[in-house]
């Protein structure tokens, strides 16, 4: 910000140290200036932003707070009107005076992502309370951003895409899961149907991914994607009753439901059709080479990055649907860097399984009591009651840790745009 040169920072600290001088709080104004300054100019280096705007913003984000005069009610937008009389009044463009503003009007929520500069200030803020406070005194945003703050260049490195590596990952995948099948027992096991649908969730995420960036083996690759959603749907029913079961609480009032689900469970198993099953499996295609450019690729990663963020953006933690859209981005772009097509930063990584299972379990208890409800009839009022509850409790913490996954990966994806 070309317009501020030293001589300018100087007068406006002097105006501003001036202002928490008359204030009755001044000694605590003053410390709560001088670290947000601080934390601001360290923050701009480490990312690469323009020091001076973070430092004309550090400088007067709490302007319409100190000002005897002023308001401490809605103090953030209260202080950005007096910052851009003040920069306007210093001879500040209009366009870099109305930039400062908006960024000091946004700096007081937290649990809001805005554009770098207001991401800055609000970090340097949370960074200075934290001395002042203590990290337990702060709100759960102010907490996630100090432990993120210094926390820069999130990046995506897509893996060059050897095509006979995407193809071998491919093929090997549709290996596993017929492995897996070839043993019947495998449909009595928990583990084995989770482990198989995981690898038929990655064959789809790969299949898709190769479809869209123009691969010359569509219609093979179109194949591949309906068989491994067919049977991904094939035991659907028998594995959301398997999950029913494991969060449901063991305890003396839930056991009658526990029991009624295990009965539901052994009937579900006695359906499951193994030859169709089977007749779909060994449908898939013989191995093909794939053949794909690198730049379509990138693009279509990219795109589904993108589509993430967004769906971060707009996505509120009761709307369960949305919420479970959220998690199936998140789950591919984790598949992805699983089968190791794409390399990225360790924290997103973690962020992306914590997305993953949060809302997933979120989801399950959901489905859990919509399930109780249909089969309300068939058990007592008391263990329906009693089952609910505690599903209803558990659902609480579940929305809690979703809003900290959603947080923790809006906050680490801000860095990356």
């Amino acid at each position: 910000m070309s317009e501020f040169k030293k001589k300018k920072l100087q007068k406006l600290n002097l105006y501003v140290l001036a202002r928490i001088n008359e204030n009755k709080n001044k000694e605590f104004e003053k410390a709560h200036y001088q670290k947000v300054k601080i934390y601001a100019e360290m923050l701009a280096k480490r990312r690469n932003l323009d020091v001076n705007r973070a430092l004309v913003s550090a400088m007067l984000h709490d302007i319409g707070r100190i000002q005897p005069d002023s308001s401490k009610r809605k103090h953030a937008e209260v202080s950005a009107k007096i910052a851009y009389t003040i920069l306007q009044n210093n001879g500040m463009k209009n366009n870099s005076s109305k930039k400062i503003a908006k960024d000091i009007s946004e700096h007081s929520f937290k649990s809001q992502i805005g554009n770098p500069y207001e991401e800055l200030l609000k970090d340097a803020d949370s960074l200075a309370h934290q001395d002042e406070f203590g990290l337990q005194a702060l709100s759960l945003p102010e907490k996630m951003r100090c432990e993120l703050a210094e926390v820069c260049n999130m990046e995506f490195y897509l893996i060059p895409p050897d095509h006979m590596m995407w193809s071998d990952i491919l093929w090997n995948k549709i290996k596993i899961v017929k492995e897996i099948a070839v043993c019947k027992e495998f449909i009595y096991q928990k583990d084995k149907i989770h482990e198989a649908r995981i690898v038929l969730n990655q064959i789809r995420t790969l299949s898709g991914l190769l479809l869209k960036a123009g691969n010359k083996n569509a219609s093979c690759l179109k194949e591949i994607t309906e068989i491994s959603r067919y049977i991904y749907r094939q035991n659907a029913q028998l594995r959301k009753m398997q999950v029913f079961l494991s969060i449901v609480p063991k305890n003396e009032d839930c056991n009658p439901f526990r029991t009624f689900l295990k009965q539901q469970i052994a009937e579900e198993e006695k359906k499951f059709n193994f030859d169709k099953f089977d007749s779909y499996l060994f449908k898939m295609p013989d191995r093909e080479e794939l053949f794909m450019e690198e730049e379509s690729i990138k693009s279509v990663v990219e795109e589904l990055i993108r589509e993430l963020i967004c769906q971060l953006g707009t996505t509120g933690s009761v709307e369960i649907q949305k919420l479970h859209r959220l998690r199936i981005l998140a789950k591919k772009i984790q598949y992805i860097e699983e089968m190791k097509l794409i390399q990225v930063n360790p924290l997103i990584s973690d962020s992306l399984k914590m997305i993953h299972t949060t809302i997933g379990d979120l989801h399950d208890s959901f489905e859990a009591i919509t399930y109780l409800k249909g089969q309300k009839n068939r058990i007592s009022k008391q263990v329906y009651k009693k089952v609910k509850q505690s599903l209803k409790e558990k659902q609480k913490q579940q929305k809690k840790q979703v809003e900290i996954a959603r947080f923790t990966m809006n906050l680490l994806l801000s860095k990356y745009l």
